[in-house]
């Protein structure tokens, strides 16, 4: 684990308390070629991603705007919100679903 990423933990575990939200996470270092030394782990059902130089990142969602969500440690901490209104529109909307190249 890098500082960075150490920092950036540091900073979920904080908000996620702040929301009365339990910020134990079981992080595990990828080995891949893709992602060498990224975190992932499983928060309220939705992984999150921390890359080595410290960014947080919601891998299933698409994309968060500001005002609700103004920092990705914001958009972490609210991921189960972010992934079950993704998935709503998905589910309706499967053609364009399909064709997104993320999220």
């Amino acid at each position: 684990m890098t500082i960075e990423q150490a920092e950036r933990i540091k900073e979920f575990e904080i908000e996620a308390e702040s929301r009365g939200e339990n910020p134990a996470i079981d992080w595990k270092e990828s080995n891949s070629p893709e992602s060498l030394g990224c975190l992932f782990g499983d928060f309220n059902g939705v992984t999150l991603m921390v890359y080595p130089k410290g960014l947080i990142n919601v891998p299933a969602v698409c994309s968060y705007h500001p005002p609700k969500y103004p920092t990705p440690i914001i958009a972490a901490v609210s991921a189960k919100e972010l992934w079950g209104r993704q998935r709503t529109r998905d589910e309706l909307f499967p053609d364009k679903a399909y064709k997104r190249k993320g999220g």
